[in-house]
This record gives C-alpha cells, sequence and structure tokens, in this order.
C-alpha cells in the first residue's frame, strides 16, 4: 500500500513544540456487524503527523478512540495476543515544518513474510527512512460478523478515511491543509515517488501516461 499527499502548515503555536496535536492523515478500518446487530468499523492503518515535532506516525494496530467505544467490542479482540513492532515513528527534516511550504508526503508499505512489512516514508521525493512493521492486522471471520459476508466473490468490507475525522477534532494552536491525495494498492518504488512529486501539486489525474516536463 502507498498514501501519497501533499501537507502545508498554516499555524503555529506561540512556543515552538509547545503544541503535540496529532492529525490524521490517513485511516482505514474493517467495517463488521456486532451481535447487536450494528455496524461498527475496526481500524486497522493508520498514518499521523505530529507537525510540531516533525514526525509522522505509522500504525498497522490501531488502538480505538476512547469516544468510539462499545460493549460489543469484546467478542472482536478477546483473547487476542498484542503484538509488537505495531507502531514506527520517522523523524523529518526541518524543511516539514516550514510555513505556509508545501510538503509532498509519501509512505509506503510493502509487505514480506509471515505478517512482516517494510515501511518507508519520503518527504519531496527522496527517501527518509525504512522501517520494520507488523503487516497490517485484519480480523478473521468468525460467521457472519462481518459486512458483507466474507467469500471469495465478496471481500472484505475496507473504509479509507483522509484526514482527522469529525469526532478526533479538537481546538490547536498547530493548524495544517491537505493538497491532492492519493491511495494506492501497491508499494510504489523510489522512481514512481519521485515522479509524483515532480507532477507539482496542482496534479489531479490518474497517473496514466502522465506529461512529465523536459528537465524531469
Amino acid at each position: 500500500i502507498s498514501f501519497s499527499t501533499w501537507v502545508c502548515q498554516t499555524k503555529f503555536p506561540p512556543d515552538e513544540g509547545a503544541d503535540h496535536t496529532h492529525f490524521c492523515l490517513l485511516a482505514v478500518s474493517q467495517a463488521f456487524l456486532t451481535p447487536g446487530k450494528r455496524i461498527r468499523s475496526y481500524p486497522c492503518f493508520r498514518i499521523t503527523l505530529v507537525p510540531s515535532q516533525r514526525k509522522v506516525i505509522v500504525s498497522t494496530h490501531v488502538q480505538r478512540s476512547r469516544s468510539d467505544s462499545f460493549a460489543e467490542r469484546d467478542f472482536v479482540i478477546k483473547g487476542e495476543a498484542r503484538e509488537r513492532n505495531e507502531e514506527v515513528t520517522f523523524a523529518c527534516p526541518q524543511e516539514l515544518g516550514h510555513m505556509s511550504s508545501w510538503q509532498h508526503v509519501v509512505v509506503t508499505v510493502n509487505r514480506a513474510f509471515r505478517g512482516k512489512a517494510k515501511a518507508s516514508l519520503y518527504l519531496n521525493g527522496k527517501k527518509i527512512d525504512t522501517k520494520n512493521i507488523n503487516y497490517i492486522h485484519l480480523i478473521q471471520s468468525t460467521g457472519s460478523a462481518f459486512l458483507p459476508y466474507p467469500t471469495e466473490a465478496t471481500p472484505y468490507l475496507i473504509n479509507a478515511h483522509i484526514g482527522t475525522q469529525v469526532i478526533d477534532r479538537h481546538l490547536a494552536n498547530v493548524s495544517i491543509r491537505m493538497g491532492p491525495t492519493f491511495l494506492f494498492d501497491e508499494s510504489l518504488p523510489p522512481q514512481a515517488v519521485g515522479n509524483i512529486w515532480k507532477l507539482g501539486i496542482t496534479y489531479v489525474g490518474s497517473f496514466q501516461a502522465p506529461v512529465m516536463s523536459d528537465s524531469s
């Protein structure tokens, strides 16, 4: 999986580094039907930006929000062991915190074997770092607990939400804007990431034979 977006910090806290607000860039969840016949979602992948600390956090086993608790959740996660290495933090260069300057951020997660993966962060077309992480954790089927019912013809229902969800928003001394955003179902190679950055923030096409400039 690959996630590409443009971000711009538009407001800074009075004291640099004092505000540790987390901004969700991408949240992926798996929908299911509870025993009480209610549709709920299980968060399984999240990319978070902490502008004041210039950090990007990638999580493949997300804790539910306190505001989204429900009694039936035990039937899903009861007896499930908590695996380690489900979250990695990337430290970014200072350019990520430049005021009113658009920066291109790409996160790729390349699946390896036995549930392992490698997560990579790119900033403005350049690879910042690569770290080992457990791959995205999906809940296995338990009868008719999921929507739609998982069969070979009907896959799991997966939802992707771009930006911080309304239920998690609050007033902060830091604010960011997001530009054109893309989600790919494959791990992009470094050359492809660089080409997306070269296309610029104004590109909103489908990447089918995009026209590159002569210099690129």
